[in-house]
């Protein structure tokens, strides 16, 4: 379920005091978040990095404001942005230990370098994954609103109820 939150509502006056990671209410500290969106249908100009930048600055749409999360949740994200980070290092480096290599030992140089890549490759993946889920995903910025995926179905639910709280049923 994706939940539509206004963007001047992001906020720690117009949200309740519920963590978006892991769902409990209670003490949480609101913490500064942006967003980015790019319909996904620029992916197929990735093959032309110049016409996808074009549509990237053309068509990307922003949001920011401030989430609530526990001191649980919020380490857990800045525990995956670190594993990404490490895995993003890793794979950095495996390809460039892999490029010597490659000159030094031309049998076994191009095995290496592919197999840093790939390996490299699997561990962002992996450790993006992770990110997924603890941070919430947006799924669609338009000129009013932001529509998350949170991690937690109760957080949505919570936060959800909240937002709809004065408003009136169509007659």
């Amino acid at each position: 379920m994706a939940l539509v939150i206004p963007k001047n509502e992001l906020n720690e006056f117009s949200l309740p005091r519920v963590c978006v990671t892991t769902g409990q209410p209670g003490a949480v500290t609101f913490q500064k978040v942006q967003f980015q969106y790019v319909p996904k249908w620029t992916a197929i100009f990735a093959l032309a990095p110049l016409l996808y930048l074009i549509f990237y600055f053309l068509l990307r749409k922003t949001a920011s404001g401030t989430l609530p999360f526990s001191e649980q949740g919020w380490s857990e994200v800045k525990a995956a942005r670190r594993n990404v980070a490490l895995a993003t290092v890793g794979m950095l480096g495996g390809v460039m230990l892999g490029a010597m290599a490659s000159v030094r030992l031309p049998d076994v140089g191009p095995l290496l370098f592919g197999v840093s890549i790939i390996g490299g490759i699997i561990a962002i993946a992996v450790s993006a994954s992770r990110i997924r889920k603890v941070y919430p995903v947006v799924t669609l910025i338009d000129d009013t609103n932001v529509t998350l995926k949170l991690p937690s179905p109760q957080a949505e639910q919570l936060i959800s109820q909240h937002l709809s709280a004065g408003a009136r049923r169509a007659p």
